[in-house]
C-alpha cells in the first residue's frame, strides 16, 4: 500500500531467525515455486539450519518449518552448500574425523525439527541422518579424513517431528568443491596441500607443470535418483564450483594446474581444461586420460575468477585477493588483467583479452559474461 501504479512496495517480510539471542548465520536463500529455503549455521545446535517459507500470489510469506542437519560448520565463500532441484533440497555437509573421540561412543549426525509450543519451543530428538552402511570407503590416500554427506530432502512430503532426507556420505580429503546438475551432485575431491610433497624449491619463471607434475584428485558423481555413487580420478584443482559444469553428456572442469614438484607460488597460473563423456563415471574408478586434459593459456596473476557459459568457459585475474577502485596513480601505472575465452568444443582456439581493471567477479548474462 502507498506505491503508485508502476512501483515496487514491500508486500511482506518475515524474520528468519527463531530467537534473538540464537547464535546462528545466515548464508543462501534457494527459491522452486512459492518456497523459500533459508540455510545458516546454528552454532547452539551444531547444524545446519534449514528454515522453509511458503510465499503467497499476493506475496505474503508464512514460516512452514526449521530443521537441524548436523554438521561441522561447511561455508566456504567460494562454495555453496544448498541447491533446490525441482521439490528436492539438496544439501552438502562434512563431519571432521579429526575431532571425533576414538574412545567415546559415536554420535551419528541427526536431522531435526525446531518445535514452537505454547511457553516456549524445542528441537525434537531426531532421527539418524546416514549410519555405517550409507558410507562408502574412500579412493584416496589422505592424513585428515572426512565424512562428506550429500543429502536428498523432498521438501513437499515433510511431516512429523524429523526431516525425511536420503543420504549418501563419502571419505575422502578436506579440499573439496560441490557442484550440483538438474541430474545429478558433483564432489571434487582434492589432494590438499598437507597431502602433497611440495617441494621448497621456487619454480623456474617458465615452468609449465605437466600431467604427471599436478597432484591426483578423485570426482564423484552421485545421481539424484537411487544410484550408487560413481567416480573417476582426476588431476588439477578446480578453483570453486564456477570452475565445473556438466551437460546431459559430458562433465568439464577449467582446472588450476598446481605443481607438486616445486613451489611455484611466486609464479602466475597455468591451467588445463578437461572435457570427458559421463559415460567414463563407474563404480571401479579408472583415471581420466592425460588426452582429455587441453592446455589453455595461463595468467600472470596468482588469483583469479572463471564461469562457464554453453559453448565457452572465461577465466581473468587479479593482483591479489582484493581490490578497489583505482585512484590516479594507479592508472599511471597501468592496472590491467587478463581475460581468456576458451571455446569448450576447439580450447585451441582460446582468445586471450586485456581490461584496465582487475577481474573481482564474472557472471553470466544469457550465454555472455560480465
Amino acid at each position: 500500500t502507498g506505491a503508485a501504479a508502476g512501483e515496487m512496495r514491500l508486500a511482506d517480510r518475515a524474520n528468519v531467525y527463531r530467537d534473538p539471542a540464537s547464535d546462528a548465520w545466515y548464508d543462501e536463500m534457494v527459491v522452486h515455486d512459492d518456497r523459500i529455503v533459508v540455510l545458516g549455521y546454528s552454532y547452539d545446535q551444531e547444524a545446519s539450519e534449514i528454515a522453509v517459507f511458503k510465499i503467497s500470489p499476493a506475496g505474503a510469506i508464512e514460516h512452514q518449518a526449521t530443521y537441524f542437519i548436523s554438521a561441522d560448520d561447511y561455508y566456504d565463500g567460494d562454495n555453496y552448500a544448498t541447491r533446490l532441484v525441482g521439490g528436492d533440497l539438496v544439501v552438502y555437509t562434512p563431519l571432521y574425523l579429526s575431532d571425533i573421540d576414538p574412545d567415546a561412543p559415536l554420535k551419528w549426525p541427526l536431522a531435526r525439527r525446531w518445535i514452537e509450543e505454547e511457553g516456549g519451543s524445542r528441537v525434537s530428538p531426531g532421527v539418524d541422518l546416514y549410519g555405517a552402511r550409507d558410507i562408502y570407503k574412500p579412493i584416496q590416500r589422505t592424513i585428515d579424513p572426512v565424512v562428506h554427506a550429500v543429502s536428498v530432502c523432498p521438501l513437499t512430503t515433510q511431516s512429523g517431528s524429523g526431516f525425511d532426507c536420503r543420504t549418501r556420505a563419502l571419505v575422502g580429503p578436506d579440499s573439496r568443491e560441490f557442484y550440483v546438475s538438474g541430474r545429478d551432485v558433483y564432489l571434487w575431491l582434492s589432494a590438499p596441500y598437507e597431502d602433497v610433497m611440495v617441494g621448497e624449491t621456487p619454480c623456474a619463471a617458465d615452468f609449465a607443470p605437466g600431467f604427471e607434475d599436478s597432484a591426483p584428485g578423485a570426482l564423484f558423481r552421485l545421481p539424484l535418483k537411487r544410484v550408487a555413487p560413481m567416480a573417476v580420478r582426476t588431476r588439477g584443482y578446480p578453483k570453486n564450483q564456477f570452475a565445473l559444469d556438466a551437460t546431459a553428456t559430458h562433465f568439464r572442469a577449467l582446472l588450476d594446474w598446481v605443481s607438486a614438484g616445486c613451489d611455484d607460488t611466486q609464479i602466475g597460473r597455468s591451467f588445463s581444461f578437461l572435457n570427458f563423456p559421463l559415460s567414463s563415471f563407474s563404480t571401479s574408478p579408472r583415471i581420466v586420460g592425460e588426452g582429455r586434459y587441453a592446455p589453455v593459456p595461463g595468467l600472470a596473476q596468482r588469483h583469479y575468477e572463471n564461469r562457464f557459459t554453453d559453448d565457452y568457459v572465461v577465466y581473468g585475474g587479479r593482483a591479489s585477493w582484493g581490490t578497489y577502485a583505482p585512484d590516479e596513480s594507479e592508472h599511471e601505472a597501468g592496472l590491467s588483467a587478463e581475460v581468456v575465452a576458451v571455446p569448450t568444443g576447439a580450447p585451441k582456439k582460446a582468445v586471450r583479452l586485456s581490461l584496465p581493471h582487475n577481474v573481482i567477479r564474472a557472471e553470466r548474462a544469457g550465454d555472455d559474461i560480465v
